[in-house]
């Protein structure tokens, strides 16, 4: 009985697969002849058309037309009907128009806008519209379509599946890891979303305008977020909630960088024309980030091994740029990219604009003034270039290796001669930043992967100056400030079951910060004076983070660091907890803890105070006069969004020890060295709307950031250095056809100075209190438009405008006061204002292939 049993089954089964087996085994030839006898009709082609094709087909219950639509999109032949019951099968057009709409493959109701769409192997590419929709006009049947959102794997499609589809429905499948999960998918623009675990992405690569700008700058795009202030109208100038720029952790390609500025901070040195993605945390941050007490921006650049080699170039009023990736075999490829000022070559209105506010009260603006009553010749040359390569290597699926480099020079030559006084001046500065890193990453196993990163990066500062009368130097000032950073880090990540992962590693460091300074005057009164300082320091660090994120309603990251600190002999501990818990349908609620420590700090120098730029060099803490920076961060946010309506709001408190009256911020009066703390209490607020091509958002920033030195002030709380306690943004941003226009007004008190009462006997200016006055209110309204064309099937253009400060606002943005001798020998108070740029034209001219 049972064998009995068993055969049935087993030819049941047998016939079953031969069922299934001859239905996906069907000749094309044997279909036509079956529908032919069906419908009396007749089928007209060549034999290598549809020679050695079979498909899985059923025509049960379909009528004809049903049936030949069907055929069309399974078999990727055109089927046109030349006469009545004729019908003629020929190869599709070469070029086509197609449609598309992206959907949540989980969620089908969601469609995915902002998504990247481009032709595999180029640069063309177009975004996916509200409805997650996107078209491509006039594209080769024989191309490939590479489909990417923040979130989910990339996808690539045959533009031959488009074929006879009036909109293809494309599902997208979410990525494994799940903290990366983005739960809005255009937090400000298509090229920015919000991820689970309160991270900020940014995707350059999407190309959205923002007002003001003429390319996707990363720095000044992170100028955007709520809570990230910007008080000296620099592209470097990143002041994360009460934080400092030098206290942010930058990295590109896991490379630390100590300088992310050209021409004195005015533009970003990171090329945003090869960078895939960028990673923003204002708060609880990711364990695997150490030595920063602010704000991260994590740097990527693209790690896709090219099929094709594509780039681009292009040129603005300050700068020209091209790059290039270039596949050099199957599994390998390279990525290069080069910038350059134009400054030394030809005189532009961006550049001279940029060069006013640089050198205001430089010995640049104060020579230019000797001018009008003597006879003089002058010359300043200041120039810049970043570049990078790097290079993608896949031996394995389961394997990745790169290699990448940066390099950031700056370089300006001043020289002044009074030919009536026989005086001469020169100066000379060079700021350079180069870096160079090695990552492997392999998937061991499903549930198993490493990360592999060596990383080296060397900071210099070069500064000397000369001064000559009659054909005797009579004055000179050197100055170095070198940084070297080394550094070891691997850490896996291991999921657990569905819903947890554990992230665990080991990170070495070892730093070398050296400065040098010399002063030497033949005038008795200023002397000789030399200081130099050389320490260094090994960071050994354990970290780990436990994540727990269950269909985006729940989600926990709590992780800690372990450090040691040779150079001042401490262990510390960093915990880190960041939790959300989706309260309604579209609401979600959030709270965050974290302690940070850092142990390097830009310190003021007043010795070449009369040059006006770059008098701050870095410096490692020593348990003296420069301490352990410590903070500790408390957030409490809320996070509301729903029909293309988002409310974003987090409420702060951050506590920082270890700060001096070396640090940036404080002006000449103080050049003895202090300690204290600072407690900032902030709120941030987003609201934004999308209406099918037009996104408005405003966001908005109150708080107070206080200072406490027991031997300033009388021991009383006074307002921080760049204390802010409102601030307002509103940019809107419009795309119409090939246009896209962008308007940006911004807002803020001004930050504190410190008033005075006049000067004693001495000369010496007296101050009313530190910081007890405030600047007046700054307020700019900015605009970009630009314009997508295409030049041929394979070259796109953009060119574009960008207007900064349209009504010439005269803002303030630093007070400071000083004792001057006047040509009669007596002595003056002079107030000094540094004022904002004043309006300024750029534009821009973009080819890419």
């Amino acid at each position: 009985m049972q064998k009995n049993i068993l055969l049935f089954f087993l030819i049941l089964a047998l016939n079953t697969f031969s069922q299934t087996d001859m239905q996906q085994a069907i000749p094309l030839k044997k279909v036509f002849t079956s529908i032919e006898t069906k419908f009396n009709v007749k089928f007209a082609y060549a034999n290598h058309l549809i020679q050695d094709k079979s498909i899985l087909f059923d025509f049960e219950k379909k009528s004809l037309l049903e049936i030949i639509s069907e055929l069309k999109r399974a078999i990727h032949l055109d089927i046109k009907e030349i006469s009545k019951n004729r019908f003629l099968i020929v190869l599709p057009p070469k070029e086509i128009t197609i449609c598309g709409e992206l959907q949540n493959a989980n969620n089908i109701a969601e469609k995915l806008r902002g998504a990247s769409i481009k032709i595999k192997g180029t640069n063309i590419g177009v975004l996916s519209n509200n409805e997650g929709k996107f078209s491509f006009k006039n594209i080769e049947t024989s191309a490939v379509l590479e489909v990417s959102f923040i979130g989910f794997k990339t996808k690539y499609i045959s533009v031959r599946n488009f074929l006879f589809e009036d909109c293809l429905f494309i599902p997208m499948l979410e990525e494994a890891t799940f903290l990366e999960e983005v739960i809005i998918t255009n937090y400000l623009t298509n090229s920015i979303s919000k991820t689970i675990d309160g991270a900020i992405v940014f995707r350059p690569k999407n190309k959205n305008v923002f007002p003001g700008l003429t390319e996707p700058d990363i720095l000044q795009s992170v100028q955007q977020l709520p809570g990230i202030l910007n008080v000296d109208e620099t592209a470097s100038g990143l002041h994360v909630r009460g934080g400092t720029p030098d206290q942010n952790l930058i990295l590109f390609d896991g490379i630390k960088l100590f300088n992310t500025g050209h021409f004195f901070g005015a533009i970003s040195a990171l090329n945003p024309y090869i960078i895939d993605k960028v990673t923003v945390y204002r708060t609880a941050s990711n364990s695997k980030y150490g030595n920063h007490i602010a704000g991260v921006v994590d740097v990527e650049t693209s790690s896709e091994i090219a099929t094709k080699m594509s780039g681009s170039a292009g040129f603005n009023f300050t700068h020209v740029d091209a790059n290039i990736k270039v596949p050099i075999h199957k599994k390998v490829s390279v990525i290069v990219s080069v910038r350059r000022s134009i400054s030394d070559i030809v005189r532009t209105p961006t550049i001279d604009k940029l060069s006013n506010k640089a050198f205001q009260y430089s010995s640049v603006t104060e020579d230019a003034k000797d001018a009008k009553d003597f006879n003089v010749i002058s010359d300043n040359n200041f120039k810049f270039i970043d570049y990078n390569l790097k290079i993608n290597y896949k031996p394995t699926a389961n394997d990745f290796l790169s290699i990448s480099q940066i390099g950031i020079l700056n370089n300006f030559d001043y020289n002044f001669l009074n030919l009536d006084l026989k005086e001469d001046r020169s100066d000379d500065l060079r700021l350079n930043n180069l870096g160079y890193s090695t990552t492997w990453k392999r998937k061991w196993t499903d549930k198993l992967s490493q990360n592999f990163n060596v990383n080296y990066s060397q900071y210099n500062l070069n500064y000397n100056n000369q001064k000559v009368s009659n054909d005797e130097e009579y004055a000179k000032i050197e100055k170095r400030n070198d940084v070297a950073n080394f550094e070891v880090k691997l850490d896996f990540l291991q999921t657990i079951g569905k819903f947890q992962q554990m992230k665990y590693g080991y990170q070495y460091g070892y730093q070398d910060i050296s400065y040098f300074l010399e002063r030497e005057n033949s005038n008795q009164f200023y002397g000789t004076k030399l200081t130099l300082d050389t320490n260094s320091n090994n960071i050994h660090t354990l970290f780990s983070e436990y994540s727990y994120s269950f269909k985006k309603k729940y989600v926990l990251k709590a992780g800690v660091r372990g450090n040691y600190f040779s150079s001042i002999d401490r262990y510390t501990i960093e915990p880190r907890v960041f939790m959300q818990i989706k309260v309604l349908p579209r609401f979600w609620m959030n709270s965050s803890f974290e302690v940070k420590q850092q142990n390097t700090s830009k310190l003021l120098e007043f010795d070449t105070i009369d040059f006006g730029l770059e008098n701050q060099l870095w410096a490692l803490s020593n348990n003296k006069e420069i301490p352990l920076l410590e903070s500790n961060q408390f957030t409490f946010g809320a996070l509301y969004s729903a029909n293309n309506f988002t409310v974003d709001v987090d409420l702060y408190r951050r506590k920082i020890k270890g700060l001096t009256t070396l640090t940036t911020g404080f002006d000449s009066f103080i050049q003895e060295i202090y300690t204290g703390e600072a407690i900032t209490l902030g709120l941030d607020l987003l609201i934004k709307k999308t209406w099918h091509n037009f996104d408005t958002w405003v966001s908005y920033n109150t708080g107070s950031s206080n200072f406490t030195f027991s031997d300033l002030n009388g021991g009383k709380e006074f307002s921080g250095n760049f204390d802010v306690s409102q601030s307002f943004y509103w940019s809107n941003n419009f795309k119409y056809k090939s246009f896209t226009f962008s308007t940006g007004f911004s807002y803020r008190v001004g930050i504190p100075f410190s008033s005075v009462e006049g000067r004693n006997d001495n000369f010496e200016i007296l101050r009313k209190g530190i910081n007890d006055a405030r600047l007046p209110d700054y307020h700019r309204l900015d605009f970009s438009s630009a314009y997508d064309f295409k030049l041929n099937k394979k070259i796109k253009g953009k060119v574009g405008v960008s207007l900064l400060n349209i009504y010439n606002q005269g803002n303030i943005l630093k007070r400071e006061y000083e004792s001057k001798i006047t040509s009669d020998n007596n002595a003056v108070l002079v107030k000094n204002d540094t004022k904002s740029q004043g309006f300024t034209p750029n534009f821009f001219f973009r080819v890419s292939f």
